[in-house]
């Protein structure tokens, strides 16, 4: 089962940062002569992506206590808006050692994160 993201943090990915590769849905072997042979092993897999949050003081001092308590420090899968299609939630787990906080000269946090979703 998922939790659900943070009331009142924005979920939005600033667009400049965002970036998304294509699952791995395949498996390979080497040959000794000639091509890797390679098939597709699964139909869906979890899409890597990475982004960049903007949020003030208060959004990171919520979302602080939801992944220290919630979220159990990126242990539990949670529910975020795709980035890539409007309104659908999916399934996704924030990379543990992925956030990197940083403090703007205004006192708001730019916070740097990779994820992988399901789609």
């Amino acid at each position: 089962m998922s939790v659900a993201w943070p009331a009142g943090v924005p979920a939005l990915i600033v667009r400049s940062a965002y970036s998304a590769e294509p699952p791995d849905l395949t498996d390979g072997e080497q040959t000794q002569s000639g091509l890797d042979k390679i098939r597709q092993v699964r139909t869906a897999a979890p899409e890597p992506i990475t982004g960049q949050w903007r949020w003030t003081a208060a959004q990171k001092a919520t979302f602080d206590t939801w992944w220290r308590t919630t979220a159990r420090g990126g242990a539990e899968e949670i529910d975020y808006p795709d980035p890539g299609s409007a309104n659908a939630l999916r399934r996704a787990i924030i990379v543990p050692g992925s956030l990197r906080f940083t403090m703007r000269t205004n006192g708001s946090w730019v916070v740097d994160f990779q994820m992988r979703i399901w789609r």
